[in-house]
C-alpha cells in the first residue's frame, strides 16, 4: 500500500497532467514574461541540446517539461502531441494537425487554384489540411464518394505506399435503421493495400454521436484514416451536416506509421517493440533476453 507521500506526490502528478498516459497535446516552447516563447533558451539563458525543447502541457505556464523532438519542425507555439516513455521521458510523437492549421493561419501549407478567363469571381484557394497524409476527404458535393490522400506506412517488413489510387462509396455503409446516425471510418487494409469502411454503433439523431463511439470501434489489422458522420437515407456530402472527424486518436487498432503485424526476422538488440494486445502468435517464439508485460 503506497504510503502519505506516495499518496501525495500521485496526487500532484494528477492534478498537473502528468499521469503517463498514451497521448498528451501540449505547445511547443517556455512561455516568458510578456507571452512571447522559447524553445530552448533556458532561465541562465544556455541553451538546450539541439534535440531537445521546452513544451507546456495545459494552460499554466509553469506545467513545462523538456521533450526530445526528433520527428517535427520545431516552432514556438505550435500545437502537439507529447508522449512520455517508461524512464519518464518525453518526447514529441507529432504535430496537432488541425490544431496547428488554425495556429499557422495565412502561413499553412495551401494551393490557389487561379481563376479561369471563364470565371466571373476570383480563385480557389485550397487549405493545408486537405493535404495532411492520409486524409479522408470527399470527392465531391453530389455524392457519398470519398478518397484518402497519399501516404506511407509500414507492414511486415516493409514500407509501403497509399497512392490514392481507388476511391471508396461511402452509400454502401450507412447504418440501416431510420432516424439514427454512426460514424463510417476509412481505413486502408495493408494486406492488400484496398481501402475499407467500418461503420459504428448507431445512435439516435436526437442523442450526440460521441468520441466514445470511436473508441468502441475495433479498427485492428488497418491503417485507419478518418471517420465522418453519416445517417440513414443520405445521398450526398455536405460539410456542416457530415462533420469528418481526425479519428487516429480513438484507433484500437494502428495509426498510419505502426506495424500491424511482425513478418519473420529478428528484433535487435537494443531496439524496443511496444505491441498492443491481445496478440496472436502463429509459429515459434524465441526469446533472448528480458520480456516485460504491463
Amino acid at each position: 500500500m503506497p504510503n502519505a507521500y506516495e499518496i501525495g506526490r500521485r496526487m500532484r502528478q494528477a492534478s498537473q497532467g502528468l499521469i503517463k498516459q498514451r497521448r498528451v497535446k501540449a505547445v511547443m516552447g517556455r512561455q516568458l514574461s510578456g507571452g512571447t516563447r522559447t524553445l530552448r533558451k533556458q532561465v541562465n539563458d544556455s541553451l538546450l541540446p539541439d534535440d531537445r525543447i521546452f513544451v507546456q502541457i495545459g494552460d499554466n505556464p509553469n506545467n513545462t517539461r523538456v521533450a526530445i523532438n526528433l520527428r517535427t519542425d520545431a516552432r514556438a507555439g505550435l500545437p502537439c502531441y507529447i508522449e512520455q516513455n517508461e524512464a519518464g521521458q518525453w518526447y514529441v510523437e507529432s504535430v496537432a494537425d488541425d490544431d496547428a492549421i488554425n495556429f499557422l493561419g495565412d502561413h499553412a501549407a495551401g494551393a490557389n487554384v487561379p481563376k479561369k478567363d471563364v470565371e466571373a469571381s476570383g480563385g480557389l484557394v485550397i487549405p493545408g489540411s486537405s493535404f495532411r497524409p492520409g486524409a479522408l476527404l470527399p470527392t465531391s458535393t453530389s455524392n457519398l464518394i470519398f478518397q484518402v490522400m497519399p501516404f506511407h506506412y509500414q507492414y511486415l517488413d516493409s514500407r509501403k505506399f497509399w497512392g490514392n489510387t481507388t476511391s471508396i462509396d461511402l452509400s454502401s455503409y450507412l447504418p440501416a435503421t431510420s432516424g439514427v446516425w454512426a460514424w463510417v471510418w476509412v481505413a486502408i487494409d495493408p494486406k492488400d493495400n484496398t481501402i475499407t469502411a467500418k461503420t459504428s454503433a448507431e445512435q439516435s439523431l436526437s442523442a450526440l454521436l460521441t468520441d466514445s463511439v470511436l473508441t468502441d470501434m475495433d479498427m485492428s489489422g488497418l491503417i485507419v484514416s478518418d471517420a465522418v458522420k453519416l445517417q440513414e437515407g443520405d445521398t450526398a456530402y455536405t460539410a456542416s451536416k457530415h462533420p469528418i472527424r481526425y479519428a487516429r486518436d480513438f484507433s484500437t487498432g494502428h495509426s498510419l506509421i505502426t506495424p500491424t503485424e511482425i513478418g519473420t526476422g529478428l528484433i535487435g538488440a537494443g531496439r524496443a517493440l511496444s505491441l498492443d494486445g491481445p496478440i496472436t502468435i502463429s509459429g515459434a517464439l524465441t526469446i533472448k533476453g528480458i520480456m516485460k508485460i504491463a
